[in-house]
């Protein structure tokens, strides 16, 4: 289970976790599914100012997971996610 983002345009879309209680992994996906950046076991925060995680390639979907969910999956940059049927 996950929170998917879906963005209208290809952006360098910025992430915080103020107010997160627990950490995430996240990932930004290209328009073709593919895995373009993953910021991993990222801390939750509750006190500003708040990290901003930024990727370092566009990507038009976020993908929000519990924390080590894409090391336990061996996920990395370039694979396909399968996610053709959502997208």
């Amino acid at each position: 289970k996950g929170m998917l983002f879906v963005f209208t345009f290809n952006d360098r879309h910025q992430f915080w976790m103020k107010n997160m209680h627990f950490d995430l992994d996240i990932l930004w996906i290209s328009t073709q599914g593919r895995i373009v950046y993953i910021g991993q076991n990222i801390p939750a925060c509750s006190k500003d100012p708040c990290p901003v995680y930024t990727p370092d390639q566009s990507a038009r979907y976020v993908l929000e997971l519990n924390s080590g969910y894409a090391a336990t999956h061996h996920w990395k940059v370039g694979d396909e996610l399968g996610l053709k049927g959502i997208l």
